[in-house]
């Protein structure tokens, strides 16, 4: 059956400039009280809002089932998504018999996994859904659980994800009821040798593993445990190397002939070497096998089980980070800490080093800080306002939240030394937080402590004006380490750093998609409507960001992130961040308007403001500051709509932009007329604006605003701008 069909007003793909609209003067609270209200993200074409992806674009058409989860590649040219839609199978290149052997009478796809191009707005096939029935009473019945929580490379070229459908050849004596991993070469065509290959596979082989199915107590909806990947985390950016776990079931993972190893293990794939390598191993000298079901052991190195959340791993594919219990038996602890092996922690290590060993992320203890002397202990569940050199970074066990931890993903920077995290507590010895999940970042660099390498991004308080105290949900971290994006239905943040910037919802009834840029110490709000308005759904968990922090893709129920959203079902979206302001020499006549001013020495700052305009048509701005800051520019004109037979003018906002100065300077800013506008340019032959600059910088620095006329021509586009400036600035201490 065919999808429900959307007007598309712009094009959908592209990859360029990109202008971001704010709505009012007013919203920016530089010239009023209110907050400000900016959007770092938006879509390619211009505007607020974003670009949809889960769209066929060949029929226009909107998925016509929810999409679940969204991955874009490293260098931002890929979306990788999961969606049950059934409408994007027809042209995707399959024959009629591969079709009907995949559609056996009386069964249909449901969904699956598709890449979509952003330059072309092309849409391929990774894998097929859940085979399911089709007819009679038990239609909806899942028969095969088909594709799921992908993972892209960096390129976009490879794409991992668990299936139970079988799409390598294997020996009939291979078992094929349990589900497993693969990876997709997208530069290889389907059917053809190489376009998939098995991931969850025996050290040394490519021969799948073997799980004891006798200790399946109940059927599992199409297809028993085995191995399972988690969405965005698992793939390394060249591909090679993919993380996964052993489900509930025991493997013969890594190297057995029979399913002996304990099920709940982490478990690294060297594809380029064929070798699979057990990461949640005992620590040297452990003495905790039985605790997983093995062997008593002197030595260490044997299965520890205790991967029973998600895992992620690094760019370079050196490192991983997974949430996990047995912690106790795989790395170190101090006297009078909990030995509770069911308690989870987060858990780090390089892989790939010899002797690697396995190290906690943070917690209340700090084994590894070298003024702690090993046989000193830590008081739990004592004082813990206590601080010394054997104490971590916090108040409480990262589990000790009533918010449970099973569902989150530490998240690691391309070569693994950076990790965000979430956690329930708060920085020792503070005791007074909200019971929220919060926002961390930490460094694992050889010689830094626990403390001194975690900083605390976001805290959860009550009373605060708007909403406190909801917990931050999911997170995802640029590979370069700089932006953080994350989702959460809170509307406060109160903590001086980063510097909260922009506008947040005043209502707070929706999880909204959230963005840390760490080189500039700020946070803000990522996407709004795409006419300036609050998003009218939520932000679905695992956002992901691409390896410079330019472009996120996520999932999202608002349906007024695009004009024409019409199918009533969560769908992926991508947006773009705004380009940081170049530099530039000072004109000679820069400021004469404005008679000219010292920057440096002034009692009250001002901003320099001129625009000039570039031989494309766009308009080009140079702002003068006084130091770092956010800049943020927008050109209001009015336009002619017609509301029956009557013609009527709009004042709407015709082009934006933002952007970070670093330093005092001229900084310079393009604002680029909206597409949406074109054709009322071309009516017209020009159209006059008012460009309005604001200037934000950390607190308490003053707040300054300026404005200026300019106007945007039709057809002689290398006229200069003309227009006086009118200099309104205001403080904010």
């Amino acid at each position: 059956m065919r999808g429900l069909v959307f007007v598309r007003l712009g094009r959908v793909g592209g990859l360029g400039r990109v202008g971001i609209l704010l709505v009012s003067l007013v919203a920016l609270g530089v010239l009023a009280l209110a907050p400000a209200a900016y959007a770092i993200y938006g879509p390619v074409g211009g505007g607020l809002g974003a670009n949809i992806v889960s769209v066929d674009n060949a029929s226009d058409e909107q998925a016509n089932a929810p999409t679940t989860d969204a991955d874009i590649s490293g260098n931002g040219q890929y979306v990788v998504f999961q969606t049950k839609a059934t409408n994007f199978f027809e042209d995707d290149g399959e024959t009629q018999q591969e079709k009907e052997a995949a559609e056996p009478p009386g069964t249909e796809r449901e969904g699956g996994i598709f890449r979509y191009y952003r330059e072309t707005g092309g849409l391929e096939l990774v894998a097929s859904g859940n085979l399911v029935l089709s007819e009679g009473k038990e239609a909806g019945k899942v028969l095969v659980r088909g594709a799921e929580n992908p993972s892209v490379s960096a390129e976009g070229r490879y794409i991992v994800f668990s299936s139970a459908q079988q799409l390598v050849p294997r020996s009939r004596s291979d078992n094929t009821e349990n589900v497993e991993v693969y990876e997709r070469d997208m530069d290889v065509a389907p059917g053809q040798a190489g376009a998939y290959t098995l991931v969850s596979a025996q050290n040394d082989s490519e021969a799948p593993a073997g799980y004891d199915d006798s200790l399946v107590t109940q059927p599992f909806a199409g297809g028993d445990p085995g191995a399972e990947v988690w969405p965005n985390t698992s793939v390394s950016a060249n591909g090679q190397y993919v993380v996964f776990r052993s489900g509930e079931l025991p493997s013969s993972l890594p190297e057995s002939s029979t399913p002996t190893t304990p099920a709940g293990q982490l478990f690294v794939r060297d594809l380029q070497n064929k070798t699979t390598t057990l990461v949640t191993r005992t620590a040297i000298g452990d003495n905790s096998g039985p605790e997983c079901g093995t062997a008593v052991s002197s030595t260490g190195g044997e299965s520890a089980c205790g991967a029973n959340g998600p895992a992620s791993i690094s760019a370079d594919g050196s490192t991983v980070a997974w949430l996990g219990s047995h912690a106790p038996s795989q790395t170190a602890f101090l006297p009078n800490e909990s030995l509770n092996e069911a308690v989870p922690y987060y858990l780090w290590q390089r892989w790939v080093e010899p002797g690697a060993r396995t190290r906690r992320v943070t917690g209340i203890a700090d084994p590894e800080d070298p003024e702690c002397k090993s046989a000193e202990e830590v008081v739990e569940p004592g004082n813990p306002t206590v601080t010394g050199p054997c104490y971590g970074p916090l108040t409480y066990p990262e589990s000790s939240s009533q918010i449970g931890l099973n569902t989150q993903t530490p998240v690691l920077s391309s070569d693994g030394y950076k990790v965000a995290f979430l956690t329930g507590s708060s920085l020792r010895p503070n005791t007074l937080k909200a019971d929220a999940l919060d926002l961390f970042v930490t460094s694992m660099a050889p010689g830094v402590t626990r403390k001194a390498g975690t900083r605390e991004l976001t805290l959860a308080v009550n009373g605060a004006q708007g909403n406190g105290t909801a917990s931050i949900t999911s997170i995802a971290l640029s590979a370069d380490g700089t932006h953080i994006i994350f989702v959460s239905q809170r509307s406060a943040f109160v903590l001086s750093e980063p510097f909260p910037v922009g506008s947040f919802s005043q209502s707070a009834q929706q999880s909204e998609l959230y963005a840390i840029d760490l080189p500039t110490n700020t946070l803000e709000r990522a996407i709004l409507g795409a006419e300036g308005v609050e998003p009218n759904g939520s932000t679905l968990a695992n956002p992901t960001v691409s390896a410079n922090g330019e472009y996120v893709a996520f999932v999202s129920s608002a349906s007024n992130l695009i004009f024409g959203d019409a199918n009533g079902v969560a769908d992926a979206f991508t947006a773009t961040l705004q380009s940081p302001t170049g530099t530039a020499a000072s004109p000679a006549n820069f400021n004469t308007v404005q008679g000219g001013f010292s920057l440096t020495g002034t009692a009250s700052p001002e901003l320099g403001l001129r625009v000039k305009r570039a031989a494309n048509g766009d308009l080009i701005v140079l702002v003068e500051t006084p130091g770092a800051g956010k800049l943020t520019a927008r050109a209001t004109g009015t336009i002619a709509t017609k509301v029956g037979k009557k013609d009527h003018k709009k004042k709407v906002v015709l082009a934006h932009v933002t952007g970070i100065t670093h330093a005092e300077g001229t900084a310079t800013l393009v604002l680029s007329l909206a597409a949406k506008y074109a054709n009322d340019l071309q009516k017209a032959g020009k159209l006059k604006v008012l460009v309005t600059v604001a200037y934000t910088p950390p607190a308490p620095a003053e707040a300054l605003a300026d404005e200026v006329d300019a106007t945007f021509l039709a057809g002689n586009a290398k006229r200069a701008a003309k227009g006086s400036s009118k200099v309104k600035s205001t403080a904010k201490k």
